[in-house]
């Protein structure tokens, strides 16, 4: 209650000046970040044919004078899932691969250990959290890194081994957010094409002429933003191992030009006018199954209207997307906080966003 109080009680003056004054959207998203002690905030408002607005704003640091700018990357954590669920909608239509192959159709060697309730899994049960996969999050004690070694592909399929020995999360079929299931679906995906779901995530990057990243952006690059916690603690570079097993449940990188156009070709394809999936592929995407579609989620609002949505955090930083598809409006927020700040950052930017450009 005290979080929602507060993001109310910040939100009405500014609302007021965007509507009195026509006060510069960077002026307030500034604003936003400093009142709640973002290091470095990302935002686009998106069109299907253009970008409205865009800014990258604020350190890449706290403690620093090393100033945001528009290649600045940031981590998507679950927001990766939007990523992995077009690559498999792109096998679907290639017909590599159906959204009703099951796993072990494609992965027969792991089926021996599983737990019998996971023999019947589809990939689309695995997209859509409802294969009973346990949750799985990078701070889990299992597995330990002794258990899995090799290329990243090795280590992907021997985790999956591991995770369907468990018993499931929930009954399969019944909706059960799940990290580990992004995975198994992953390892369907690299039997599927012959490709690594790092090269598959290439591939799709090249098609929309933007340049995904793997990892915290400052693994690789100190002078690219960094994480920071609750505390406003630099997160430091680090060999993530459970990131790495994680990665397509939420290990993509992009700075906020290439994610806004990643999530404009979606906004595209929702209005028809996408060359990578039909209208009708991008609705499957995006809406096919209740509350929890492939890397989305959805509701429909009271008239009719429908939004689907993702938020993402692997901890040390946030992102967020909305897409809304009948205002032919979407909106990207990215931050470099852990969630307890970042998620009300956002939150109370993106209600500014959208009453001032519609939604």
């Amino acid at each position: 209650m005290q979080r929602a109080l507060t993001v109310l009680s910040f939100l009405l003056l500014p609302v007021a000046a965007v509507t009195l004054h026509g006060q510069p959207l960077a002026s307030l998203a500034d604003s936003i970040r400093m009142h709640y002690r973002i290091p470095e905030i990302g935002y686009a408002v998106i069109s299907s044919d253009s970008i409205i607005e865009i800014g990258t704003i604020g350190i890449k640091r706290y403690g620093t004078s090393i100033a945001a700018d528009a290649g600045d990357r940031f981590h998507l954590g679950s927001n990766t899932k939007g990523v992995t669920g077009l690559i498999a909608a792109l096998l679907v239509k290639q017909g590599a691969i159906r959204w009703d192959t099951g796993l072990f159709d494609l992965c027969p060697e792991l089926k021996r250990r599983s737990n019998r309730a996971y023999h019947r899994v589809t990939l689309l049960d695995l997209l859509t959290h409802r294969a009973g996969i346990p949750r799985m999050f990078i701070g889990d004690r299992f597995p330990s890194p002794a258990t899995v070694h090799g290329s990243a592909r090795d280590r992907r399929a021997q985790f999956c081994s591991l995770l369907l020995g468990r018993k499931p999360a929930a009954p399969v079929g019944t909706p059960s957010f799940s990290n580990g299931g992004f995975i198994v679906a992953a390892v369907m995906l690299e039997r599927a094409s012959g490709r690594s779901w790092e090269q598959l995530v290439a591939d799709l990057g090249g098609r929309l002429g933007i340049g995904p990243g793997f990892f915290y952006p400052n693994d690789s690059d100190t002078l690219q933003p960094w994480g920071h916690t609750s505390d406003l603690v630099p997160a430091a570079p680090a060999d993530h191992y459970k990131e790495g097993l994680l990665s397509a449940a939420g290990n993509v990188n992009m700075n906020v030009v290439d994610y806004a156009r990643f999530i404009q070709e979606h906004l595209r394809g929702l209005r028809g006018r996408s060359s990578l999936l039909t209208q009708p592929e991008f609705e499957f995407v995006h809406y096919g199954r209740e509350r929890f579609s492939v890397g989305w989620e959805w509701y429909r609002e009271a008239n009719g209207r429908l939004i689907s949505h993702h938020t993402g955090s692997a901890g040390t930083f946030c992102s967020q997307a909305y897409i809304l598809p009948a205002s032919d409006r979407a909106y990207i927020l990215l931050t470099n906080s852990a969630p307890e700040a970042g998620l009300d950052a956002m939150d109370a930017l993106r209600k500014i966003m959208m009453q001032r450009y519609g939604g």
